[in-house]
């Protein structure tokens, strides 16, 4: 775990390591994101891109916005966002699991299970630094 590794040259290649993959993750997930909106309403949506509160997105949160910018993205308030009818689409999911809101739209619409496919998965190596087994 990352909060018990020492202060040292170690830590600061793991910290590197981390931070350089998160960029490309996040965009690779905006990607997946929006290929599924396409796919279930046939257009873009405006979508809600949660953040957590941490020094991860602290640090990667300038470089993260640039790259959304530069691919002609626009950031609207969540009260603008939840105006797009997208978001009064019937949901199709009861559970525990912690899954987004199009999956959830696949799901009352009782589209395929492989409209699922190619979601940007975590890499092990950052469960493990966090101490968890999964999201």
């Amino acid at each position: 775990m990352l909060e018990t590794e020492p202060p040292g040259a170690a830590r600061e290649a793991t910290l590197l390591r981390l931070r350089k993959g998160y960029v490309p993750y996040m965009l690779n997930t905006l990607d997946y994101f929006e290929a599924q909106s396409q796919r279930l309403f046939g257009r873009r949506i405006a979508q809600v891109w949660l953040m957590h509160a941490n020094a991860l997105n602290a640090v990667a949160f300038p470089e993260l916005i640039a790259a959304t910018r530069r691919r002609g993205y626009a950031f609207v308030s969540l009260d603008e966002a939840l105006r797009d009818p997208a978001y009064r689409h019937a949901e199709g999911y009861i559970g525990r699991g912690r899954i987004s809101w199009l999956h959830r739209w696949a799901m009352a619409e009782h589209t395929p299970k492989d409209v699922h496919a190619g979601e940007p998965v975590v890499p092990g190596w950052v469960f493990a630094l966090a101490g968890i087994d999964s999201e």
